[in-house]
């Protein structure tokens, strides 16, 4: 056997995802990007561990006072993002058909979102965007027992970002070339990961391994005929690796690629392959599972500003302002400076001990005391110095837009209501910007996590969601089939601001028109059922809750199943067989599937059935007979050529028998 011995007995081996020559085409690509960045993110990087150590040994320091404005705005700013949350929605691309998939991402998003890591990670992400520049977080892989995609918070510090997205105003961290990330991992982690290279990560590690190391493994080898001894103390507790993510374009594709050893060992190199259906179609869309979020963006620079750039420079003054100010105070406290007679004093020393007591001091002479000491005039603290700190204070408060009573100061001044208002309203709208910036980031963050649960969640997952509401807690599986769309929806971001002006608009929906819609008696009866579901949605009733209230009629069950036919880009041939009064249904239904040929044609033909016949006439065996004859012949016609009419507007598929009731709800 020897003394080699495998740490990981699986892998994928970097000659199989690329041959040597495009390898090494690669590895000088990826030094041309790093080096290209470098020298930047380094005076960057040297900068933020300034303040750092310098925040560090002043909160330390016994002989300082701590003046941290940076902490405290950030304290606010953080508070500010949970007071005002955003709430994440999902709309379905393709309609209200796909209302209660939308429901259930939306569900799933709500209990993953009160998950306690998730909390942990918004809040990192927060400090991280305030503190440092921007905050970063990482899709890296998926969490098999809570079957949810696996985030973490990459720290600024470690990151060589592309200068050029910033220059085309991307700050949401897509379209993005490249991103270099430095992390410190166990080796354990790299193990587990089938994607590293076995071969290359074992000639890394053993070279760390002592002479008597290298014998355990052997013996731990050969006692599990190879397979990974999971039961090593060294590698379980005590090891560790330096190593470097580089996600970057090459020849058309994008990768990720691990390197090590001062960035010349490398342990795997990874396609990002396509997950939906536009990434297969152009793998140009596939981006790279980085998400960033910033307090304050700028063009041309992929740091933007942060809370440091806007305090550190006052917060450096204000301490040096304020603690000069203490160590007077705390002088002028224990007394003033005296002026003694040496020659009468004989006891010198007892005078000279430092105490912050009184002391009884002997003095040999005939002289008048007077004659033997006196104290010099003490000056106050200088009024300028404290005038100084006020005006640091307030520029603070202007280059963060945080005033007193943000910060919960109650101010001593007195200010008119009217000014109040003024204030509060400059003030929320600093706040719904700060906002609108952060929920371009989180707009991405929900559709990376959404794209890790259509790459990961298999046919036979299942995740047990519980929703928290008013009335009860519920709880309830959700499979792949349940929210899994071939299209990607829509992502909506909401501040407290947003819900409730949504909020209002759909209150005067309710209260003005659709009583409309459910009290004319022209409207046909599935658009009065579908408008009833909608008043319940909005007021956030589940799926199941509006099924039991507003339950599917037959023709609805038929017309759903004829839309999952035209998504296919299959003609429903058996629609006209069933009773006349379901072309209503049809109609409506089948305006929300998605736009194929065989829904142009079907549309048509259903079209030409309902003008010819019309629906309010009463169904018996005789109408029935020629309207199916009548109806083939119009399915016929508009099915020729996949329906050669061009419908140009909405009035072209709207009926005039009901055209202004439909027209309503459509």
């Amino acid at each position: 056997m020897g003394n080699k011995v495998y740490i990981s007995i699986y892998g994928m081996k970097i000659t199989d995802v690329l041959d040597q020559e495009n390898i090494d085409k690669l590895l000088a690509q990826i030094d041309r990007e790093y080096q290209e960045w470098f020298d930047y993110v380094v005076n960057k990087r040297n900068q933020y561990r300034d303040r750092v150590i310098r925040w560090n040994k002043q909160a330390k320091d016994p002989n300082k006072i701590n003046i941290n404005m940076i902490a405290n705005a950030e304290d606010v700013l953080i508070a500010s993002s949970y007071t005002d949350w955003l709430t994440v929605n999902f709309a379905s691309a393709d309609g209200w058909m796909s209302a209660e998939k939308a429901d259930n991402l939306n569900y799933m998003a709500e209990f993953d979102n009160n998950d306690q890591d998730y909390q942990q990670l918004y809040y990192q992400k927060e400090q991280d965007r305030y503190f440092f520049w921007v905050g970063i977080r990482y899709r890296y892989g998926w969490d098999d027992v809570k079957k949810m995609p696996k985030f973490m918070v990459i720290n600024p510090l470690s990151w060589i970002p592309d200068p050029i997205p910033t220059q085309m105003g991307s700050f949401d961290g897509s379209w993005y070339r490249f991103h270099w990330f430095e992390f410190t991992t166990s080796i354990v982690d790299l193990i587990a990961d089938w994607s590293y290279d076995k071969e290359q990560l074992d000639k890394v590690v053993w070279a760390y391994f002592s002479p008597e190391t290298q014998q355990n493994w052997v013996a731990y080898a050969s006692a599990y005929n190879y397979v990974m001894p999971t039961c090593c103390d060294d590698l379980k507790t005590n090891f560790s690796l330096d190593v470097y993510h580089h996600f970057t374009n090459f020849d058309g594709k994008k990768y990720v690629v691990t390197l090590t050893n001062a960035r010349r060992t490398v342990l795997r190199i990874k396609e990002l392959k396509p997950v939906l259906e536009e990434e297969k179609k152009n793998p140009n869309m596939i981006e790279f599972p980085i998400v960033l979020n910033y307090w304050k963006p700028r063009r041309n620079d992929p740091f933007g500003e942060s809370i440091c750039d806007k305090l550190d420079d006052k917060q450096i003054a204000k301490t040096i302002l304020f603690n000069l100010n203490i160590i007077k105070a705390k002088k002028e406290a224990l007394g003033g400076d005296f002026i003694w007679n040496s020659r009468l004093i004989k006891n010198r020393e007892d005078i000279l001990k430092p105490t912050t007591n009184g002391r009884n001091i002997f003095v040999d002479t005939m002289e008048s005391l007077q004659n033997v000491g006196m104290e010099l005039p003490r000056s106050q603290i200088k009024a300028d110095s404290i005038n100084m700190i006020t005006a640091l204070e307030n520029e603070a408060m202007h280059d963060t837009n945080i005033d007193s009573l943000q910060q919960g100061i109650v101010s001593g001044g007195r200010t008119t209501a009217t000014e109040s208002q003024i204030a509060q309203a400059n003030s929320n709208i600093i706040w719904l910007l700060n906002n609108k910036i952060n929920a371009w980031g989180d707009k991405r963050f929900w559709f990376e996590r959404w794209k890790g649960y259509q790459e990961n969640f298999s046919e036979v997952d299942e995740k047990s969601v519980v929703i928290v509401s008013n009335f009860e807690i519920k709880s309830f599986p959700i499979k792949k089939d349940d929210f899994f769309t071939k299209q990607m929806p829509h992502i909506i971001l909401w501040t407290k601001a947003d819900l409730q002006s949504k909020n209002e608009k759909e209150q005067i929906f309710r209260d003005k028109y659709l009583w409309m819609v459910l009290n004319n008696p022209t409207t046909p009866d599935v658009s009065k059922r579908i408008a009833q579901r909608m008043c319940f949605r909005c007021n956030w009733k589940t799926p199941n809750e509006i099924n039991v209230l507003v339950p599917l009629e037959n023709d609805e069950t038929v017309a759903i199943n004829f839309v999952d036919m035209l998504n296919l880009n299959q003609v429903p041939q058996s629609m006209f067989s069933y009773p006349q009064e379901y072309l209503r249904t049809f109609w409506v239904y089948f305006q929300k599937a998605e736009n194929t040929k065989a829904k142009e044609a079907t549309l048509q033909a259903l079209r030409n059935a309902m003008v010819r016949l019309p629906l309010q006439q009463q169904v018996n065996p005789a109408f029935t007979e020629m309207a199916n004859s009548s109806s083939n012949i119009a399915m016929s016609q508009a099915l020729q050529g996949w329906g050669s009419k061009q419908i140009t507007s909405r009035q072209d598929l709207i009926p005039w028998q009901w055209s202004a009731t439909a027209a309503s709800i459509i």
